[in-house]
């Protein structure tokens, strides 16, 4: 390489991450995506990002009297919304520039202020609140932070909102609801959904269902995938509906093999959806498992070590993985794991094959946020 190529080398090295694209370098193929997370490896929770190589991890937040938690990363990867808690009851949302490292804070209520997620088109952020006392309700501001405004819900008098989840054409939110009996929490999640242009509410599930939680849309806005507890069963299985109610149709099926199955995720062209499924047996803990929509064509994942050790007792939904999300291109997972009293991250194609850890620290890495890269 001649002097006059490694100086254009260098000056476009140095530029790229001026402008905060770290991520192109460790990156040796196009299905390469960026991942956020919070860890608490340096003592408390932080924020850091990496390549789904596990390359170029960088450090973001250096807050140590404080934890950064429920990462969520913008649909174009430019900002991360998270919220922030020390000591006090309180807990606030912030919005992180990745690029330029800016911190902001968006709330101030002295309240506990949980972020929940950006709306798809960028432009605003649903987050859950007990700013007026009483019950969790929902609310809603820009994505600035500016223009915060109660949701009013007919649920808002009798039930926490402990969840929300936007459309894919933001134009509805799907939320999850316990109720509040005589100041009691009573742990019995049921979902509804609100039109955000009329505040119409929905409910989408009922009591036959039991308890349901997990709600995720299709990409194409026609269907919402849910685990629930049909029936007396304490089993969780997937279920899908229409956004309006109708056609609920139950996709894993339980039976002598498979106990139970928990936090569906489409996949990015809506032809499968991801799971975590638990047989029956002790020493089943979960793997994740794809399947069609229609319930066609099971298939399993992961496969724990063949020495892995619970930290937990086995009929614990918190199993070995944690929590799993789909590649921008719908050709692997990412997913967190629990081995040896640690959580770290790991990548695994969607045939079973290539199962890598991304993460190796005795550390508890969580709240995953994929994005496409530049």
């Amino acid at each position: 390489m001649t002097c006059y190529n490694r100086i254009r080398r260098w000056l476009l090295i140095t530029t790229l991450l001026g402008l905060g694209l770290f991520v192109l370098i460790g990156c040796n193929h196009r299905a390469c995506f960026g991942i956020v997370f919070a860890s608490n490896r340096a003592g408390n929770f932080e924020i850091y990002r990496m390549t789904s190589e596990g390359h170029s991890v960088e450090r973001l937040t250096y807050t140590p009297d404080y934890d950064e938690q429920v990462v969520k990363v913008s649909p174009d990867g430019s900002k991360i919304l998270f919220d922030r808690g020390g000591m006090r009851l309180e807990r606030e949302v912030y919005l992180l520039d990745a690029d330029s490292g800016i911190v902001s804070q968006l709330t101030d209520a002295l309240a506990y202020d949980i972020p929940g997620t950006w709306s798809p088109d960028g432009k605003r952020i649903a987050f859950i609140s007990d700013r007026d006392g009483g019950c969790y309700h929902l609310y809603l501001m820009n994505s600035d932070g500016s223009e915060q405004h109660h949701v009013p819900l007919v649920t808002d008098s009798e039930r926490d909102v402990i969840s929300v989840t936007w459309s894919p054409d933001s134009r509805y939110i799907v939320y999850g609801t316990r109720e509040h009996i005589h100041a009691h929490v009573v742990l019995t999640p049921t979902l509804f959904i609100v039109d955000l242009s009329t505040s119409n509410v929905t409910r989408l599930t009922d009591e036959e269902l039991g308890n349901c939680g997990g709600p995720t849309w299709s990409p194409d806005n026609e269907w919402i995938a849910m685990d629930c507890t049909k029936g007396i069963s304490s089993d969780y299985k997937i279920y899908i509906v229409r956004p309006d109610g109708s056609e609920l149709s139950q996709v894993t099926i339980i039976g002598s093999e498979l106990g139970a199955c928990w936090s569906p995720d489409w996949s990015p062209d809506g032809t499968w959806i991801a799971t975590v499924c638990k047989g029956v047996s002790a020493g089943d803990y979960g793997e994740i498992y794809i399947i069609h929509p229609d319930g066609s064509d099971f298939k399993q994942v992961t496969t724990k070590p063949a020495d892995y050790k619970p930290d937990i007792p086995a009929d614990s939904f918190l199993t070995w993985v944690r929590e799993l999300h789909w590649s921008p291109d719908g050709r692997q997972i990412v997913y967190t794991a629990t081995v040896d009293g640690t959580e770290n991250i790991y990548i695994i194609d969607t045939d079973g094959k290539n199962n890598r850890r991304l993460t190796n620290h005795r550390a508890v890495d969580r709240w995953l946020s994929v994005y496409r890269l530049p």
